[in-house]
């Protein structure tokens, strides 16, 4: 899975390399017997308020035969942020899993913050991928 969160930032002025799983949730989420994993893939090494260049956090999703994967939150904090720019991260765990409509598909909340501001974003899965569907939150 760290190589998936890794590939997650391909191309983005970050080293991925740095980064590591923080969270992993397997479960099924459809109820079709095949295995979906939520992977919480961050660098975030420094105990800042804000962030720190080359600071990243992602959620992924991954099929748990296949390791197909795609994103489905990403942030990270530009390496060659200049000395006027704000470095702001914003971080991402799941909360739960669960058939909140009654729909038998699982819903997944993420818990998504930053240093002025936090939110819950809940995401249905259609049978490939996840597509928000509520949002709350406060902050800047």
């Amino acid at each position: 899975y760290a190589t998936l969160g890794a590939d997650a930032f391909t191309g983005d002025p970050v080293d991925a390399s740095l980064g590591a799983v923080e969270q992993l949730v397997v479960t099924d989420l459809d109820g079709d017997g095949d295995d979906e994993a939520l992977v919480v893939f961050e660098y975030v090494p420094a105990d800042t308020i804000r962030g720190a260049p080359g600071d990243l956090s992602s959620v992924l999703l991954v099929d748990a035969t296949t390791r197909a994967s795609s994103t489905v939150l990403k942030s990270f904090v530009d390496e060659d942020l200049g000395p006027e720019d704000l470095p702001l991260i914003e971080r991402f765990r799941i909360l739960d899993v669960a058939d909140y409509n009654g729909d038998a598909i699982m819903e997944v909340a993420v818990h998504a913050w930053y240093y002025e501001g936090s939110s819950v974003i809940v995401f249905e899965y259609d049978g490939t991928d996840l597509t928000e569907v509520l949002a709350a939150g406060c902050g800047a």
